[in-house]
């Protein structure tokens, strides 16, 4: 059971430093203590690359943990701190959740809206530690983007559009543009976000950046080596790099725009796939060792030198005969698409690992034949669209017998199935079929 509780709080967050301190208490109970703040006091985000944090619609709290029923409150605008009475133990896990309001944010601050964010639904913050009955202490939480909007790139053309929801309505599409000429996707176009939710795109042979959908939108280049054919990107929350594939691992350092390679370990050799990055900075991706070898592998990335941690052929997955389309880190477990594309034969799933030894956890969406139940089945996953909690969201095109297919489908992963498909035709992902 959740208890959830409704208290009065403030709209922007600021960062604060571990405290304890002492205070009367005859239940048990310690407090943990959230501070907030104006936007100009304090950044929850660590010096954003925009000139201030957006407006939040309100906040949730939860704190859960050992021996205690987990807790939720409910923050609104008015108060600078937050405590959280909760019952004395070790590992109390503190969750917070932040919607933005765009709105109010363009009003607030209408000369920087154009410099934010705006494909962000919410930002979030975790973070574990140990209360002790009868003393306080204060939460250090580091937002990162929680939940984005929905991609809908349409390939071969420099539009893509969003949608709030899997059963809304897909926005007008932007223009992408390099200031000059449109910048077009490819059928192999990979996305990323960073933690600020700025969104990063590969068009096949560079990579850009770009802040916003509201308009239409000049690019970014990143510093890539030039003639690098560029398609698989996934971004390094935790260490602030951007990984990419081609003929090898690289990596650029956001911090300082240097583009690094990394050597494999052994005779390892990188098979032009996706990449997912964890929370801890692990990378995940294909490997080789002889041309029929093919394996799913986890890497520790050290400066340069890549050391296995795990991997796993993908024969044990399910996956011979499929192309893997892309693999994100989600939830604490690692899930890759992968489908297949044949006259009369379109079908695909998703699969997901346990991301300490790549175990096989479940296999979604599977139909050994082009679906016979579409609203539980894949014709042929392609991406993944979305950051949200709980949920992904995955391009899903095909032809059913009767036409081309693009859908949006959704994998609810408490229950590990297909819960929902909708924005059917919404965009023309990343090919057409007609058999």
């Amino acid at each position: 059971m959740i208890k959830r509780l409704m208290v009065a709080v403030p709209v922007a967050i600021a960062l604060a430093l571990s405290a304890c301190a002492p205070f009367v208490s005859t239940s048990g109970e310690g407090a943990i203590q959230i501070y907030f703040g104006t936007p100009t006091g304090a950044r929850a985000l660590s010096d954003p690359p925009f000139a201030q944090l957006p407006v939040f619609s309100g906040i949730t709290i939860k704190v859960s943990g050992p021996g205690m029923d987990p807790v939720e409150f409910t923050v609104g605008p008015s108060q600078t701190s937050f405590t959280a009475m909760v019952p004395g133990g070790s590992n109390r896990r503190v969750e917070l959740y932040a919607p933005v309001d765009w709105d109010a944010t363009a009003t607030a601050y209408p000369d920087n809206i154009s410099l934010m964010p705006t494909l962000v639904k919410a930002y979030g913050a975790t973070t574990t530690l140990d209360v002790v009955p009868g003393q306080r202490v204060t939460a250090v939480l580091r937002l990162e983007v929680a939940e984005t909007k929905i991609l809908l790139p349409n390939a071969n053309s420099p539009q893509v559009a969003f949608a709030d929801t899997l059963n809304g309505t897909a926005s007008i599409p932007s223009t992408f543009t390099d200031g000059t000429y449109p910048i077009y996707l490819s059928t192999s176009t990979d996305f990323s976000f960073d933690r600020y939710g700025l969104l990063y795109f590969s068009t096949g042979g560079d990579v850009y950046r770009i802040t916003t959908l509201v308009s239409d939108s000049a690019m970014v280049p990143l510093p890539v080596t030039t003639g690098e054919v560029i398609d698989n990107i996934s971004m390094d929350i935790k260490n602030n790099r951007l990984y990419f594939i081609y003929y090898g691992l690289y990596y650029v350092d956001l911090s300082n725009s240097i583009q690094y390679t990394v050597s494999l370990p052994g005779t390892y050799q990188t098979d032009g796939s996706p990449l997912a990055v964890d929370g801890a900075g692990n990378l995940y991706c294909l490997v080789t060792l002889t041309s029929n070898d093919h394996y799913v592998a986890k890497l520790r990335i050290d400066g340069t030198t890549a050391t296995l941690i795990a991997s796993v052929p993908i024969a044990d997955l399910g996956l011979t005969g499929l192309t893997v389309n892309d693999m994100e880190v989600t939830n604490g477990k690692l899930y890759i698409i992968a489908a297949e594309h044949a006259i009369s034969l379109h079908h695909g799933k998703v699969v997901e690992l346990r991301l300490s030894d790549l175990a096989l956890l479940n296999d979604i969406g599977w139909c050994p034949t082009t679906p016979t139940s579409p609203e539980t089945q894949f014709y042929g996953p392609g991406r993944f669209l979305a950051v949200t909690p709980r949920k992904l969201y995955i391009s899903d095109e095909g032809y059913d017998g009767g036409s081309n297919i693009d859908r949006v489908v959704e994998v609810d992963t408490d229950s590990d199935t297909i819960s929902a498909v909708g924005l059917l035709g919404a965009a023309s992902f990343f090919a057409n079929y007609s058999c």
